[in-house]
């Protein structure tokens, strides 16, 4: 069963030893979807899930590594007749996640058609690139933004400085989606 969070995390429940069920969230790899809050955050989400419910084959997942939230960093895909359908790659060509840029993984996103993806989605600007430049605003800069204190007087300055973990702001996990059925192949 898979759970929605957002444009670029699921949460996979499986069965765990003695039919506990055991969740795992995963972060998709190589992409960053606007958050919830921010203009089509809630459009990002439903079109992971769409993904996700619309595909047919097996759908697999490739995890790389884990992050310091314990999140797997994973590549999912519907494989069928030995071909496989990235959902990472279709939410960047949809418009609905951008590629995230680290210089580590360069060759698997070349690899993988992600920049050509976002180069596809940005000249038929669909999804984040059909809003206007200046109302545009990547995830990573939204999420820095609410970091930062609402007053920049210099004690706020000054405590944004000396200690960055008080201006870190938190939001509970909301899941939507219907509990997708999925079998998973590690």
């Amino acid at each position: 069963m898979i759970n929605v969070v957002d444009g670029d995390t699921v949460d996979v429940v499986s069965a765990g030893p003695r039919r506990q069920s055991k969740v795992t969230r995963v972060r998709l790899w190589g992409i960053d979807a606007p958050e919830r809050e921010q203009p089509l955050g809630p459009q990002a989400t439903r079109a992971l899930g769409k993904l996700l419910r619309d595909g047919s084959g097996v759908l697999r997942m490739e995890v790389f590594a884990y992050d310091r939230y314990a999140r797997a960093i994973a590549l999912l895909y519907w494989e069928k007749d030995g071909r496989g359908r990235s959902i990472n790659r279709a939410m960047v060509r949809l418009g609905m996640a951008y590629v995230f840029r680290r210089p580590q993984g360069a060759y698997f996103r070349k690899l993988l058609g992600f920049e050509e993806a976002e180069a596809l989605a940005r000249n038929s600007r669909d999804g984040v690139w059909g809003v206007s430049g200046g109302e545009r605003q990547p995830p990573w800069d939204y999420r820095s933004r609410q970091r930062q204190p609402e007053s920049a007087g210099c004690l706020g300055a000054f405590v944004h400085l000396m200690f960055p973990l008080l201006a870190l702001t938190f939001s509970a996990s909301v899941f939507i989606g219907s509990g997708l059925p999925a079998r998973f192949i590690r």
